[in-house]
């Protein structure tokens, strides 16, 4: 049970990242496409 949540918290983890960074990636393209 300890090792599903602690995988569970991880996958959060790595959802987190990539939407940060797709969020990063969104806001350049808005810049280069002043």
């Amino acid at each position: 049970m300890h090792k599903n949540r602690l995988q569970a918290s991880r996958v959060k983890d790595i959802r987190v990242r990539i939407f940060h960074i797709n969020d990063k990636l969104t806001k350049l393209n808005h810049g280069y496409s002043k």
